[in-house]
């Protein structure tokens, strides 16, 4: 299936039960959150011939107005996560480029992400965007996960297009 197949939408309570393809589980009150929290912005990816197949979502959280020493705004991402028969085709990426279209941003967009230290796909796939590690080990970042607690802090910047 190509990337052109895949649409992608804003995610709604009618998800929750269908929210199964990050890599950690999280209870639909997570999601439930997402969506009353103001200044979230959540996306979902699925096939154009199955809307109710979802393979990808992404959130994030955002300030409207960049803060007054920022001269792009910054958007965290806080969850993103592909099934796993549809990664490294570019779907995360394209979920990540998508934020600044549904914020209707025309410019460049400070983006910020934690991620496990022992996730060197996810390392490498953050750097393959041109973002960078930017803070040193911050230990005990990951406080429910079985694996890896440490983590660290990533950046860059994307221009939307």
């Amino acid at each position: 299936m190509s990337l052109d197949e895949i649409a992608i939408r804003p995610f709604t309570s009618a998800d929750i039960k269908l929210s199964n393809v990050l890599p950690i589980r999280y209870p639909q009150s997570f999601f439930l959150q997402l969506l009353l929290l103001p200044a979230r912005i959540c996306l979902v990816a699925y096939p154009r011939s199955d809307p109710q197949n979802l393979i990808g979502f992404i959130s994030a959280a955002y300030s409207p107005e960049p803060p007054t020493d920022a001269k792009i705004p910054r958007i965290e991402i806080l969850t993103l996560g592909v099934a796993p028969s549809y990664r490294h085709r570019g779907l995360a990426r394209r979920l990540i480029r998508s934020i600044p279209q549904h914020l209707c941003a025309s410019h460049s967009i400070f983006f910020q992400a934690n991620v496990a230290t022992s996730n060197t796909s996810a390392l490498k796939f953050y750097e393959q965007l041109g973002f960078r590690i930017a803070s040193d080990v911050i230990t005990n970042l990951y406080r429910t996960t079985s694996s890896s607690k440490d983590g660290y802090l990533i950046v860059g910047c994307i221009n939307s297009d």
